[in-house]
């Protein structure tokens, strides 16, 4: 792997991690589809806090091996390792969670952009929960649409910068082609 592939692969671990949304990983960018599901019943933001929102189907689509389907009935999170109580999370179990909302811009190495409000659960709550051992300095992530399966991020990092997983992307639950679960 070159310098340059190492130092993208980075900027595109910084940048998901701080919208926590794991799937959406960048690597290809590709155009924003010409309508995005919405989910029933749901009403997207268009503004967060004075910031005006890009809307959802206007986002451009950065995963890195296209959309994933994850099976909802049968979708869980695990958090194990350095760990005094592992967990094991179902969709519910997330949502349950104090949920924080915030808005991030995710930027593509190609030059286009988005801001968006990513709301779900912090990550330091969670694993509070599953009672990080002090000797725990990283937390790996293993997903669907990663060549490798997994990212790290220093739990510092996550700490210091209150990262969440994102379970709604202005204020609408995320669908599949959105990054589903988070």
């Amino acid at each position: 792997m070159t310098q340059m592939q190492i130092r993208r692969k980075k900027f595109y671990l910084i940048s998901t991690f701080l919208l926590a949304i794991v799937v959406l990983f960048a690597a290809t960018c590709k155009a924003a589809p010409s309508s995005t599901s919405t989910i029933p019943g749901q009403i997207e933001a268009t503004e967060f806090n004075g910031t005006k929102l890009t809307p959802i189907k206007s986002q451009n689509n950065n995963a890195l091996a296209g959309t994933q389907n994850i099976n909802p009935a049968t979708y869980t999170l695990t958090i194990d390792g350095l760990v005094d109580h592992p967990l094991t999370l179902t969709y519910a179990d997330l949502e349950a969670y104090p949920q924080i909302s915030q808005v991030q811009t995710l930027q593509c190495v190609e030059g286009w952009s988005f801001q968006a409000e990513w709301t779900g659960p912090s990550l330091s709550a969670i694993f509070a929960a599953a009672g990080v051992q002090p000797s725990a300095t990283i937390a790996i992530f293993h997903t669907t649409d990663v060549p490798a399966g997994y990212t790290s991020l220093d739990l510092s990092y996550i700490d210091s910068n209150n990262i969440i997983i994102a379970l709604k992307d202005n204020n609408v639950t995320l669908t599949a082609d959105r990054g589903w679960p988070f």
